[in-house]
């Protein structure tokens, strides 16, 4: 379901261009380490720690099947400057003149940007760099490839529409962590889980069980997801799991709902 789409991660970034530097990074450290094993190495400074020096991204023994992440050991910089292949141009002369840069023959360079690119120039770009043979690969990611990347990982482009202040709303979509303070802020004193549950306690836990045996599945339909009872019903249970908490999203209308198998079958069938 594309949430987020180039031109609108180009327009949030035109809009609050310096809050967008605070929380590029933190969306590219969000996207890979949901893309890739947990046993390998990621270091992507976020906030204050962005303007320390040094690479904006390093990660090593990655294993991975998502196409936006290289496998092994990569080194990324990241921008959000309207002329995005400018900046991409200049940190790259300046990487390659630094100190002790040989020793990254077996990384693969990745620059990201936030502007839409010219696919001719970020082509070109990339073979040049890569014929200097300084680094063993060089990619180039833009607003594009962003836009497919979000697309994996709906909940990253919720959270994404929510730090830049827009609703999420009309998508009849949400997280389910907002889903679950919206329903236990309603009354007073907040509502604990354990009262919540009363009465519904197994069938609370058949839906966790259901969607832990089907993590490595992005979408999975419900039998009863249209009613919405099925949300007011079994979210709290996420809220106690925060893995499942931060990787969950529900879907409130079957029109929503459809998008998302439209969007599922249309990348089985590329």
């Amino acid at each position: 379901m594309k949430i987020v789409k180039s031109i609108v991660l180009k327009d949030l970034v035109k809009e609050n261009p310096l809050h967008a530097q605070g929380i590029f990074p933190a969306l590219i450290r969000m996207l890979i380490r949901k893309s890739v094993n947990k046993r390998g190495y990621s270091h992507i400074p976020v906030g204050d720690s962005i303007y320390t020096t040094g690479w904006d991204g390093l990660l090593s023994n990655i294993s991975t099947s998502c196409r936006f992440v290289p496998e092994g050991n990569s080194v990324w910089e990241m921008g959000t400057n309207k002329d995005g292949i400018t900046k991409i141009r200049n940190d790259y002369k300046k990487r390659k003149s630094d100190d002790g840069i040989e020793e990254f023959i077996n990384y693969t360079y990745v620059a990201v940007t936030s502007a839409i690119l010219d696919s001719s120039k970020k082509q070109l770009f990339c073979e040049k760099a890569k014929k200097e043979g300084i680094f063993k690969n060089v990619i180039v990611l833009d607003a594009n490839d962003l836009e497919e990347w979000l697309e994996e990982h709906i909940d990253v482009a919720l959270w994404l529409l929510k730090e830049f202040g827009r609703s999420i709303d009309e998508y009849d979509i949400g997280l389910v962590e907002d889903e679950w303070k919206n329903i236990s802020e309603a009354t007073e004193p907040k509502m604990s889980y354990e009262i919540f549950t009363v009465g519904n306690e197994a069938i609370s836990t058949k839906f966790v069980d259901d969607i832990k045996n089907h993590k490595t599945e992005s979408l999975i339909v419900y039998d009863r997801i249209n009613e919405k009872e099925i949300i007011e019903e079994k979210c709290p249970q996420f809220t106690m799991d925060l893995l499942l908490t931060k990787d969950t999203v529900y879907i409130g209308a079957m029109d929503a709902l459809y998008c998302c198998e439209l969007d599922r079958h249309s990348d089985d069938a590329n």
